[in-house]
């Protein structure tokens, strides 16, 4: 399967369930971005990341993004996302009813792995919008990278547009 995909993105488990299975039923789904802890596959993520159109600060500046990320700024700007919101500024597609959904945890996880920091964005919510969490990991890693600050999510997100 991988050898289809952009190297940005790996399967890295893939399980048989039953028939009966409904991925949209379900009551939580979780997603888990690992950022790349090498500069040029890093800097390939965050063009993917920017494909989705944002992050134009970095798209716009090909140059090989360094790999340091304030991880504590990452992290306060990922509680900005835990409970009930209208997550509209955080979708790539127009088309649904409602914008709303409840994420229950969203969290950074950063280890050493062979002298690099590996950082992960982990979500768990009731459900997502379309590309929803690849848009709230591109807004992280620009926390990260210090390009906005934390405390600019909840104006982000009540503005319905991420790129005012």
């Amino acid at each position: 399967f991988n050898d289809a995909l952009p190297e940005t993105i790996r399967f890295k488990e893939i399980k048989l369930v039953s028939n009966k299975f409904d991925a949209m039923a379900n009551l939580w789904k979780q997603y888990r971005y690992t950022l790349p802890s090498e500069p040029i596959q890093l800097t390939n993520f965050c063009e993917f990341l920017a494909s989705c159109d944002h992050m134009t600060e970095i798209k716009q500046d090909r140059k090989v993004v360094d790999t340091h990320f304030n991880i504590e700024a990452m992290k306060e700007a990922a509680q900005h996302f835990v409970g009930t919101h209208d997550f509209g500024a955080f979708q790539s597609k127009g088309g649904r009813k409602s914008t709303v959904r409840t994420v229950f945890d969203c969290r950074i996880e950063s280890k050493k792995q062979r002298g690099n920091d590996v950082i992960s964005i982990v979500v768990i919510g009731d459900g997502f919008l379309y590309n929803m969490v690849r848009i709230m990991t591109g807004t992280l890693c620009l926390v990260g990278r210090e390009i906005i600050k934390a405390e600019h999510i909840p104006m982000i997100m009540a503005s319905r547009d991420r790129r005012h």
